[in-house]
């Protein structure tokens, strides 16, 4: 059958599934239970020996360990490792269903392209040597950039994709905008340390003063982050939650800071003037930091009596959260994207970030502490320092955040004659839009690299081994750019994914320093009781893990504020002139698309409600009794980028005149493009969109 780009944008929900697998489209079955059962996109399993693999889940850089119960090698169970010490047998509903991937009905089966540039083009067979020929040809011929897209920039890949791009005349190795790790990026900028050898000790701190962060939710090593919080009695912790909407994180937090909503930054910058106006707390960075007056001389009009009121909460709560800060023998002060609304505005971060240089925090045991050395490279760009309109051939690689990325962020890079490369298993929001498509290895199938999670103070180390067979039409994005560089007479190493990985783990084995923890023995031992580097990556090989040892004591900085980015209170409030409705995209990682997740979590998306679905739309009973709109009947959502049909449901934990509107999997059957809220929000110069004017109407 003919596939065209708006079936791959509009039908990446159950639609397409049925279009592919006519006449037994999923949407018809009923009973999940018997589903489940009897799934015929599962590998029929055959009799045989019972036996277990230990391996990792790389399907977000949490990288949690897993246990694969097989018959015959062949995986038909995953569970968490119940005894390592990083995850402690956490693994999320995606990461449990893992092994059905591989089997995905959105699985591409060999190189494709598209015969043009239209939504109607069509998707038709190529070859991976046409395609590499015809991307090879292309550089050769640009005058504009050549950038590869790497979600996932601390992975040992990253030598390939900067070896490749410093070959080319106009070639750059960049990061997404939702990067987990951006805080890091932030205070290791300002103090000259790259963010890799940064990390949140948060099995240390006594404070966690949370800005939207969805802890409980997804992030960094969740299995880490929710036994901490279950056990913070005993750790003397407390966390004060920052959000204007009642997520999971919020209810469980000690303090909720219920405040306006995109009213982050004008809170941390009042937060900034009390420490600098009404604490003695921050005298010792007189003299080690650049630019220091530069910073207090701005946030002296942020005082608490002029911003309470726009914030939402009182003089005294803002004061006292202050004092928490102040009075904690340690703190965190955190901030990341929204897998659905996306990264905070940069002004906000760099607000963040300072807070936890003011208050002491950062290289200090129980704040953002500095990891032992580990030889690793880092990405050359980051995506807003890339002009726009400037980039002539885009590659992207497969990995994934779990965090949503509107196209028209790519798009505004992009040239209008660019070509643009998708590496991806599965068709997904990004094929919809390139126009050569190389289907790499599905989970499971090729070994992949597990980095070290942002909230652990010390730098890890393991591989997801493969626990099944490798598909013949499969490409890894380091060959195609091997074999890229290759057309264009480019002398390069060539090194594979698996040399990369043994060659890090030879590293590792030469430092002789942390630990290693087994699962097959359910035993952690130090790395000097391991013979060779051979023996170490045999170990990693089946599920082991290197654990770094702390770096003991404090580290001081010099610091930089010469490039902070502050706005003044003028300048705020006319970038924050919100004048309808607030259209707030809402997600949560690893399950903002069909296309990232196994059918059957999808499905239970639809039967157990536990998560709204795709264009679902949440508001407070007040709001709609305003708009004469009730729950569960549909309306038009409105904004000056376009419209889109959702489904209303009240909520009266929502703030008054917000629209929280779901990024998640569409319902089986569905026709509806899954995320085109994303389509109609507005994207700033800074490449974020967390807030958008809205108009909600009866249909």
């Amino acid at each position: 059958m003919k596939i065209t780009r708006r079936d791959i944008l509009k039908l990446t929900g159950g639609s397409l599934v049925g279009m592919f697998f006519t006449p037994l489209p999923w949407k018809l079955l009923d009973d999940s239970s018997i589903w489940t059962q009897n799934w015929w996109l599962t590998p029929p399993l055959p009799r045989g020996t019972i036996s277990s693999k230990f391996s990792h889940c790389a399907l977000c850089p949490a990288g949690c360990s897993v246990q694969a119960k097989c018959v015959n090698n062949i995986p038909f169970g995953l569970t968490g490792v119940k005894d390592n010490p990083i995850h402690n047998g956490y693994l999320c509903a995606q990461g449990l269903a893992g092994h059905h991937l591989p089997n995905h009905p959105l699985r591409i089966e060999g190189a494709k392209k598209f015969s043009g540039k239209h939504e109607t083009a069509i998707l038709i067979n190529s070859s991976q040597e046409e395609i590499i020929a015809a991307v090879a040809e292309r550089i050769k011929n640009s005058k504009g950039i050549t950038a590869i897209l790497n979600q996932n920039p601390d992975r040992e890949n990253t030598r390939i994709y900067n070896e490749f791009s410093k070959a080319l005349a106009n070639g750059l190795h960049i990061s997404s905008p939702s990067q987990e790790n951006e805080l890091l990026s932030i205070i290791g900028a300002m103090c000259g340390v790259p963010s890799y050898d940064l990390g949140f000790d948060v099995e240390h701190t006594n404070l966690i003063v949370n800005f939207g962060t969805n802890l409980i939710d997804g992030f960094g090593a969740p299995g880490r982050m929710q036994k901490i919080l279950s056990e913070r009695k005993a750790r003397n912790l407390k966390l004060i939650h920052i959000e204007p909407k009642k997520s999971h994180t919020a209810q469980s937090a000690d303090i909720w800071i219920h405040l306006n909503a995109g009213r982050e930054y004008l809170l941390a910058m009042t937060m900034i003037n009390v420490m600098l106006y009404e604490t003695a707390g921050t005298q010792h960075l007189y003299g080690l930091a650049q630019d220091f007056e530069k910073i207090k001389k701005l946030v002296k009009e942020f005082s608490p009596a002029r911003t309470a009121k726009y914030i939402g909460i009182s003089e005294t709560e803002i004061r006292n959260l202050v004092s928490s800060i102040s009075t904690a023998h340690s703190a965190i002060i955190t901030a990341s994207p929204d897998p659905g609304a996306g990264p905070f505005e940069q002004e906000t971060m760099h607000a963040v970030a300072l807070l936890n240089i003011l208050s002491g925090n950062v290289g200090k045991p129980g704040g953002i502490v500095r990891r032992k050395f580990v030889d690793q490279q880092t990405v050359v760009k980051q995506w807003n320092e890339i002009p726009n309109n400037s980039i002539s051939v885009l590659i992207i690689d497969p990995s994934e955040t779990g965090y949503a990325i509107p196209w028209k962020i790519i798009e505004k890079k992009l040239q209008k004659d660019s070509v643009v490369v998708s590496f991806s298993p599965f068709l997904n929001s990004f094929s919809a839009h390139a126009d050569f498509l190389l289907p790499s290895s599905a989970p499971y199938e090729a070994i992949e690299e597990i980095t070290t999670p942002v909230d652990s103070a010390v730098h890890q180390f393991a591989v997801a081994a493969p626990i099944m067979s490798e598909k013949e039409f499969s490409i890894e994005p380091e060959e195609a750019v091997a074999a890229i560089a290759s057309n264009l007479n480019i002398r390069f190493s060539a090194l594979s994914k698996e040399e990369l990985l043994r060659d890090k783990a030879k590293k590792i084995y030469e430092l002789r320093r942390g630990n290693i923890f087994n699962p097959a023995e359910n035993s952690l031992h130090s790395i000097t009781e391991i013979t060779s580097a051979d023996d170490l990556w045999e170990k990693l090989l089946h599920g082991a893990v290197w654990i770094d040892e702390e770096q003991r004591g404090k580290t001081s900085f010099r610091y930089n504020f010469s490039k902070v980015r502050l706005l003044n209170f003028l300048q705020y409030e006319n970038n924050n002139n919100v004048t309808n409705l607030k259209l707030i995209p809402v997600g949560l990682r690893g399950s903002i698309s069909n296309a990232s997740m196994s059918p059957i979590i999808s499905k239970l998306y639809q039967e157990a409600e536990l998560r709204p679905l795709s264009n679902t739309v949440l508001l407070n009973p007040r709001t709609a009794d305003g708009l004469n709109i009730h729950s569960n009947e549909r309306a038009i959502l409105e904004t000056k980028n376009g419209t889109m049909q959702v489904l209303v449901k009240t909520d009266a934990t929502v703030q008054p005149n917000c629209l929280l509107v779901s990024i998640a999997p569409s319902a089986n059957g569905s026709t509806k493009h899954e995320n085109a809220v994303l389509e109609i929000c507005d994207i700033h110069n800074d490449s974020s969109w967390r807030i958008t004017n809205a108009i909600l109407r009866k249909s």
